[in-house]
């Protein structure tokens, strides 16, 4: 839930989310359930983005977020914690055909077990979006982020991404899509690293102005340092939304 203001140069958005994981419990490989309440996590955060246009194709972009955690955890272990993140940086044109926006800050996660350690790291948003045709657009994003561990071991993870998207216009109601993911996820307080591998293909068809279709299809590889997390991945997508 959030709302924007914008009133000439100065313009900003201030929301609030919440965020509720539940963890099914698990079968091992002897057919014993494996209670999984203990990843069971709800997250509260407020943010502020914010910017400000002090010249024609150039504004000062910023961001502040703060955030809980609230996991059920173990008596050896509680997993609740406090974030704070903020970052600041600048998004300008090139040209009409070339736009950027980068930003650079520090995240912060407090846990309130002192057994866990706190994770304090660099941030990064970049993103470009180039026009190089009537009918392709190509997407560029670098991201380094904070996350929250789905390894019960781990206090959290470091996730650095980079993301290249293009849209292709067949017709005027007909969008084609591709792009590929490289991603590394260090989690923090363990040996664990898992590095990601992702290519999607698909189509976008606006059958109104109101009624948007797609179909997608992505193949995700996954490298970790722990053999047994290995994995290949193939995921067949079909969607609609209905726009007012």
């Amino acid at each position: 839930v959030g709302i924007t203001r914008d009133v000439g140069r100065l313009y900003g958005t201030l929301s609030g989310t919440v965020e509720s994981w539940d963890f099914k419990d698990t079968t091992t490989v002897d057919g014993a359930e494996l209670d999984q309440d203990i990843r069971d996590t709800v997250t509260t955060s407020a943010q502020l983005r914010f910017g400000y246009r002090f010249s024609p194709g150039y504004s000062f972009v910023g961001k502040i977020r703060g955030l809980h955690d609230e996991n059920d955890g173990t008596p050896l272990k509680d997993r609740d914690a406090w974030g704070y993140e903020a970052m600041a940086g600048i998004a300008f044109e090139t040209n009409p055909l070339l736009r950027w926006r980068i930003l650079g800050g520090y995240g912060v996660r407090d846990y309130e077990d002192a057994r866990l350690d706190n994770l304090k790291t660099t941030l990064l948003e970049a993103d470009v979006q180039w026009l190089p045709t009537q009918r392709l657009t190509i997407y560029g994003t670098l991201a380094r982020q904070i996350l929250e561990a789905t390894d019960i071991a781990a206090s959290g993870v470091v996730q650095s991404s980079l993301k290249i998207r293009a849209e292709y216009e067949i017709y005027h109601n007909l969008v084609m899509t591709g792009g590929f993911e490289v991603r590394d996820d260090d989690f923090e307080g363990t040996s664990r690293q898992d590095d990601f591998y992702s290519f999607r293909a698909g189509l976008d068809y606006y059958f109104t102005k109101n009624w948007l279709f797609t179909f997608g299809y992505e193949h995700q590889v996954r490298d970790s340092t722990d053999d047994t997390l290995d994995m290949h991945r193939n995921r067949f997508m079909i969607g609609a939304k209905l726009r007012f």
